[in-house]
C-alpha cells in the first residue's frame, strides 16, 4: 500500500506495506484479488490507522477498507478499480519460503462428485452397514 503520491509519481508516494505476489495456497481454487485506486484532497498520515508488525506477517497486512474509508470520508474518495483472478501454481511455493520464510499449506481439493456418484456411495454405504452386523 502506497499513499501520499505526489502528482504522478509512486516513488514518490509513502509506503505503508510492500508488494506481496498472488499467494493462492494449493488446494483452495481460485483467488480473486482487487486493486484499488483511491484519491486523497491532501496528504494523510495512515500510520496510526494500519500498522504492519513484519512485512512477511500475512494477517497484519489486512484491513477493512471499508473502515478506512468511513474513517477518513472528507479525504478519500475511491477512483479506480481493477481485478484479476490467480490459482495456485510453482511459483507460490516459492513465494512462501523466500518472502514469507514459511512452508506452504496445502490442501486437498474436494472430488467432484456427480449424482450418480452419490448415489453408488450411499447403495455401497447402505448395503455395507446392513449386513455388516449378520
Amino acid at each position: 500500500m502506497i499513499y501520499n503520491i505526489p502528482g504522478s509519481r509512486i516513488s514518490g508516494g509513502e509506503v505503508i506495506c510492500e508488494y506481496l505476489p498472488p499467494i493462492p495456497i494449493q488446494g483452495t481454487g481460485c483467488h480473486r484479488f482487487v486493486f484499488c485506486l483511491i484519491k486523497q484532497s491532501g496528504e494523510l498520515d495512515f500510520r496510526s490507522d494500519l500498522v504492519i508488525r513484519k512485512p512477511s506477517d500475512i494477517t497484519s497486512r489486512s484491513f477493512s477498507l471499508a473502515e478506512l474509508l468511513s474513517k477518513h470520508s472528507a479525504d478519500l474518495t475511491p477512483a479506480g478499480l481493477c481485478f484479476f483472478q490467480a490459482s495456485w501454481d510453482k511459483s507460490v511455493t516459492q513465494t512462501f519460503l523466500e518472502t514469507l520464510g514459511i512452508t506452504e499449506p496445502a490442501y486437498k481439493e474436494k472430488e467432484f462428485g456427480t449424482p450418480t456418484k452419490a448415489r453408488k456411495i450411499l447403495v455401497k454405504n447402505w448395503l455395507e452397514s446392513k449386513y455388516r452386523n449378520m
